[in-house]
């Protein structure tokens, strides 16, 4: 049986979710790929340290995080995106995850930083000029 690893979750392998015969899927804790480019490996790497910040447990070990797994309950479409799709909401788990903590998109994605600080600035600028 395969249990969700997302604290406070009851979902298990072949229960149903709320939705009529639908049933909940799991999906691993991505793993990092290190024999496809350093690309790929920063890619992998980055993307399961936020799956590992999403998830939040005290308790959490290099045991668990192989062994259990996510349900379709915490992911926007119901299930994960691909490793590559990093723009994608799903890539991360983001819903119901047992904390009241938001993704840090800044982790995610560096460049989301230096975006909003441009944006701010032509903000202030048009706001100078006006």
């Amino acid at each position: 049986m395969v249990l969700c690893i997302i604290v406070g979750c009851g979902n298990k392998s072949g229960k149903s979710s709320q939705k009529k015969d639908s049933v909940v899927k799991f999906s691993r804790v991505p793993k990092i790929v290190k024999n496809e480019g350093e690309v790929i490996e920063e890619l992998t790497t980055r993307r399961r340290q936020a799956w590992i910040s999403a998830i939040s447990r005290d308790d959490l070990t290099d045991n668990k995080v192989e062994n259990e797994r996510v349900c379709s309950r915490h992911f926007v479409s119901g299930q994960a995106a691909k490793q590559w799709d990093q723009f994608d909401i799903d890539w991360v788990p983001t819903f119901h995850l047992g904390h009241m903590k938001r993704p840090h998109h800044h982790l995610i994605d560096p460049q989301l930083n230096a975006d909003r600080a441009e944006q701010r600035k032509r903000r202030q600028e048009i706001i100078i000029i006006d």
